[in-house]
Parts: structure tokens; C-alpha cells; sequence
């Protein structure tokens, strides 16, 4: 790359930059760009996607949440006795 440009102290280490490197856009902003350049669905004449965009996608893959303690903590159970005559009262 080059030699670093900045301050010498442990202060500046945050702001500093390597000769030719591009500072004004990280990697996620390019691949934002990107994304932005990359085209855009193909649509019919009803207006229903026939071609996705390549940063589109319908299908979701199958996620599991993560039970947590906290969920749980604060609950009451009900007896069979009470839940039949709740249910007996509808």
C-alpha cells in the first residue's frame, strides 16, 4: 500500500489513512452502490415480478429464535379445575 499518513501518537490511530487508499467509501457502502447498480426487476404487464433483482430473493430460510429465560419468568398457571369452569362459563 504505502505509508501511513497521520499523527504518531495513539490518539490519531482512529483517523488514519494508507496513501491510495479510497477513504471516502468503505466497503459496505460499495457494495450498496453496487446493489443500486445492479439492475432492477423484471416486471410483466400486470406488475408481478417475472425476474428478481440480483439482490432480491423470495425465499427465506428457515430461522429459529433463541428461547430466552426472561420470556418465561413472569407466568401463571392456571389449575384444571378453574380452566373447566372458565370454560364451562362460555
Amino acid at each position: 500500500m504505502g505509508k501511513a499518513k497521520g499523527s504518531g501518537g495513539s490518539a490519531g490511530l482512529g483517523n488514519l489513512k494508507m496513501k491510495g487508499e479510497n477513504f471516502y467509501r468503505d466497503k459496505a457502502k460499495l457494495r450498496y452502490l453496487n446493489m443500486l447498480k445492479s439492475g432492477k426487476a423484471v416486471r410483466d404487464s400486470d406488475g408481478k415480478v417475472i425476474k428478481a433483482a440480483p439482490f432480491q430473493s423470495s425465499e427465506a430460510k428457515i430461522a429459529r429464535i433463541e428461547p430466552n429465560r426472561r420470556w418465561f419468568g413472569n407466568t401463571r398457571v392456571i389449575g384444571q379445575k378453574a380452566l373447566e369452569d372458565f370454560r364451562e362459563q362460555l
